[in-house]
């Protein structure tokens, strides 16, 4: 039977990514799931949605907040999918699916953030 291969979580959109046999040498320094990721890193912006997160869940009611309400354009989705992501990984927040706190790597779909 196959042993499951190592995972890591990229450290700017928060998605699990398994190893490759290219990054066989360079492993334990990969930290970004791809070469767009690693191109755009962390900067101001995602900073901002994080903020913008964090702002929202202060006044939210206990039974957390839809994500796609804090944004009114399709293209501000993903940014704020991944902020989220990082910050539910972090511990600041909590990501739910049909009732149920979901692994943030796993997120599809719709989902509501609460506090921890």
């Amino acid at each position: 039977m196959k042993t499951p291969l190592p995972t890591k979580t990229c450290a700017r959109c928060g998605r699990g990514f398994s190893w490759r046999r290219k990054w066989a040498r360079d492993w334990d320094a990969v930290r970004y799931c791809s070469s767009a990721c690693r191109r755009q890193k962390i900067g101001p912006r995602d900073r901002s949605n994080e903020t913008k997160i964090l702002r929202a869940l202060h006044t939210a009611p206990t039974s957390g907040i839809p994500l796609e309400t804090l944004t009114n354009s399709v293209d501000q989705t993903e940014p704020l999918r991944q902020a989220a992501r990082r910050l539910a990984l972090e511990g600041r927040l909590i990501l739910v699916q049909s009732g149920r706190t979901i692994d943030p790597r796993e997120v599809r779909g719709r989902v509501v953030i609460r506090r921890p």
